[in-house]
C-alpha cells in the first residue's frame, strides 16, 4: 500500500470512530434526558397535577377527599400543611352532617399516624393537641347536656405528650378524660346521689374529690393521672354513728366549710369511725394530714373552669375563655339548700330514723 492511500485509511478509520463517539454520546444524552424526564420531570407533572385535583376538591368543600390526595403529595410545596388543614375541616363537617363514627375513625388513625412517625417538634406537638381536642369533645357528644355551656381543662397531666382533660358542667360536676393511642379514656364518673366538690391543682397533676350523700358517708380521695387511669393517693373515710333528724345540717355545714376550701369537721358524737390511706396503706389522721400538705404544698384547689389558670388551657363548648363555673355537684339538686332540705325529707319520713341504720 502506497503512503498516499494509508493515510486516506486513517482518515477513514478516524471518521468512523468520531462517528462512533458521536452517536454513542448522543445516545447517553438522549437517555440521560428521558430518565430526567421520568425521576423529575415527569413525577414534578404528576404532583402537579395531583395537587391541582386536590386544590379543586377543597375548594368544593369535599374536605376528606381533598386531603387523601394531599397526602400522596409528601413535602411537596405545602401540600403537608393543606394535608392536616383538609382532615381537620373534613372532620368538623362529618359531625356537623351527624357522622361522628366516621369522624372518630378519621381523627384515630391521624393520631396513630403521628405516632408511628415519632417526630416531637413544636409544630407536630401543636397538631396533635388540635386533634386529642377534637377528640375529647366527639367523645362527649353524645350525652344530652348542653354542650355550648360546658368548659374544658386541657393539661398534660402525667408528661406523656398527651393531653387530659377535664370536663365541667355548669351544675358542678367535673369528668376527667385522657388520650391515648388516638383513644379517649373516662377516667371518673359522679356519683348522681351525692353532694361532690372536685378540686384541681394548678401546680400539680392532681385531682380530688370530696363526697358526702344523704346517709352522712364522707368521702375525701386524691388522684393522679397514671396512664388511663386515676390512680389513688390519700383517702380519707368518715362514717356516721346512728343519728337523727337534727343532726343533719351538721353535715352539710361541714360539707359546706369543703366547698370553701376548708377541712370537713363534725362533733366527735357524730362519727362512728374514720379511716385514713396514703398510697394505699392505712396511716393515722397525722400522717395522712402531712401527706396532703406534701402532696398539695397546702395550695388551695380550683374549684371551677376560670377564664386563666397557670399551667391549663381553659375553653367553653365556643372556645371562648370566659367561665366561672359553680364550685360543687348537690346531688341533682339546684342548689345545697334544696340538697339539705332532700335529706331532711328523708328522715322526717322515715319514723325510725333514731334506729341504729348502719349497724
Amino acid at each position: 500500500m502506497t503512503e498516499k492511500k494509508a493515510k486516506e485509511v486513517n482518515t477513514l478509520a478516524k471518521k468512523k470512530d468520531k462517528s462512533n463517539e458521536f452517536l454513542i454520546g448522543a445516545t447517553v444524552f438522549l437517555l440521560m434526558v428521558i430518565l430526567v424526564y421520568k425521576l423529575f420531570l415527569s413525577t414534578m407533572l404528576v404532583n402537579m397535577d395531583i395537587y391541582h385535583q386536590a386544590l379543586r376538591l377543597y375548594d368544593r368543600g369535599e374536605h376528606i377527599k381533598a386531603g387523601k390526595l394531599f397526602g400522596k403529595l409528601g413535602s411537596y410545596k405545602d401540600a403537608e400543611e393543606r394535608y392536616q388543614t383538609s382532615y381537620m375541616e373534613g372532620i368538623d363537617q362529618l359531625v356537623r352532617i351527624g357522622e361522628t363514627a366516621e369522624a372518630r375513625k378519621h381523627l384515630r388513625r391521624l393520631l396513630k399516624e403521628i405516632q408511628s412517625k415519632g417526630e416531637n417538634t413544636t409544630k407536630v406537638q401543636e397538631y396533635r393537641k388540635a386533634l386529642e381536642k377534637k377528640a375529647f369533645h366527639l367523645y362527649m357528644d353524645d350525652d344530652e347536656t348542653d354542650l355550648e355551656k360546658v368548659r374544658y381543662l386541657y393539661r398534660d397531666m402525667d408528661g406523656d405528650g398527651s393531653l387530659e382533660c377535664c370536663e365541667i358542667r355548669p351544675d358542678g360536676r367535673k369528668y376527667m378524660y385522657t388520650c391515648k393511642d388516638g383513644k379517649v379514656y373516662s377516667l371518673n364518673d359522679c356519683n348522681e346521689s351525692c353532694y361532690l366538690v372536685s378540686w384541681i391543682y394548678e401546680k400539680h397533676n392532681l385531682f380530688s374529690v370530696m363526697s358526702l350523700n344523704s346517709e352522712g358517708m364522707y368521702i375525701e380521695s386524691f388522684y393522679t393521672v397514671n396512664g388511663t387511669e386515676l390512680e389513688n393517693l390519700a383517702e380519707k373515710i368518715i362514717a356516721p354513728t346512728n343519728y337523727g333528724y337534727s343532726d343533719i345540717a351538721a353535715f352539710l355545714t361541714a360539707m359546706r366549710n369543703v366547698e370553701c376550701g376548708q377541712e370537713y369537721k363534725i362533733s366527735d358524737d357524730l362519727i362512728a369511725y374514720e379511716e385514713y390511706y396514703k398510697e394505699g396503706e392505712m396511716c393515722s389522721e397525722e400522717e395522712y394530714a402531712s401527706y396532703i400538705i406534701k402532696i398539695t404544698e397546702n395550695e388551695r384547689g380550683i374549684e371551677g373552669a376560670k377564664a386563666e389558670i397557670p399551667g391549663w388551657e381553659v375553653e367553653n363548648g365556643n372556645g371562648e375563655m370566659t367561665f366561672y363555673g359553680k364550685g360543687a355537684y348537690y346531688g341533682g339538686y339546684s342548689t345545697a339548700g334544696d340538697f339539705i332540705q332532700y335529706c331532711l325529707d328523708y328522715y322526717e319520713d322515715d319514723h325510725d330514723y333514731e334506729y341504729d341504720y348502719w349497724w
